[in-house]
């Protein structure tokens, strides 16, 4: 619609009086919110994001120069340490690097130099460990977090058994980490069995979660990263403590994916199942801003 030529026959019947001034006021004023309209549904569009993967290439990303000092990893069993540590003591040339192991115990345990026991839901035990490792040579800069290996189950014995080794652990082991009030950046990876086709509640919040921290202090800088093959994860370890970056990954048939926002249309993108019920009831939050109202224009022409 050509507003401007609307405007010009709209004020010409007025001249040629074949209508009347009030009524071409009410016309010009009905003209203009039917502009605005057009533009706000346009505004109202562009509001609509959604979180997408898209590959990423590791060597086009900036990196550090190496990795130094001090890794915390905490662990299920030696084994899945090996790898990791051979690959990362070999790539520093062995001498700039101490691999500090932590492994699930009833409670605190300094079993050797480098290796330690801990109760992963106790909050006790973690300042009993950084407490000691401040002692002995200092606090890690990089954690990687090891322990989410079995996927994710709906089962609410499962999810608690979940939560202790992974929320909770996170939660717990963060909270030191600000007591500590520690100078310089911490990298904490956690690391978890997941794919690209289904978002997984628990680790989702773990990502929220890191997110929330990185704007109460941003010397936390924590990623999850998402696996389908563990055998790769000495080579992801030693790639991604170098990334400077702090987007979440997943790694999948080789691909590294980091996950972004992509404009989203409700009309043509929106999944076929989300369907609403006839005569269904919908509690909407903040419903009188744009995109409340917007939400309920969709769901109205759903029904």
């Amino acid at each position: 619609m050509d507003n401007n030529r609307t405007k010009r026959e709209i004020i010409q019947l007025v001249e040629s009086r074949r209508i009347t001034s009030e009524e071409g006021f009410q016309r010009l004023k009905e003209l203009r919110r039917k502009q605005a309209d057009v533009q706000t549904a346009g505004k109202r569009e562009r509001l609509f994001f959604s979180p997408v993967w898209q590959e990423s290439i590791p060597g086009s990303i900036e990196k550090s120069a190496s990795i130094a000092g001090n890794v915390l990893i905490f662990a299920d069993n030696k084994a899945s340490i090996a790898g990791i540590s051979e690959k990362l003591k070999g790539d520093s040339g062995g001498s700039n690097i101490r691999i500090v192991s932590v492994f699930a115990g009833e409670k605190y345990e300094k079993r050797d130099t480098d290796t330690f026991a801990i109760n992963p839901k106790s909050r006790d035990d973690y300042r009993s460990l950084f407490t000691t490792l401040r002692k002995d040579r200092g606090v890690p800069g990089h954690i990687l977090h090891l322990r989410s290996k079995d996927p994710f189950e709906s089962d609410e014995s499962l999810i608690k058994k979940q939560m202790g080794i992974s929320f909770f652990s996170v939660f717990h082991l963060c909270q030191e980490l600000l007591e500590q009030k520690i100078q310089g950046t911490i990298q904490i990876l956690y690391f978890y069995s997941g794919s690209t086709e289904k978002r997984q509640p628990l680790f989702s919040a773990l990502s929220g979660f890191f997110k929330a921290l990185r704007m109460e202090n941003p010397h936390v800088a924590g990623r999850t990263i998402a696996l389908s093959d563990w055998n790769e994860i000495p080579e992801i370890v030693s790639d991604e403590l170098k990334i400077l970056n702090r987007e979440d990954i997943c790694y999948r048939d080789g691909k590294r994916l980091t996950l972004r926002l992509a404009e989203f249309h409700l009309e043509t993108d929106a999944p076929k199942s989300m369907l609403f019920k006839q005569r269904g009831v919908y509690l909407i939050t903040g419903g009188a801003g744009g995109l409340g109202l917007a939400i309920s224009e969709h769901i109205v022409k759903q029904v």
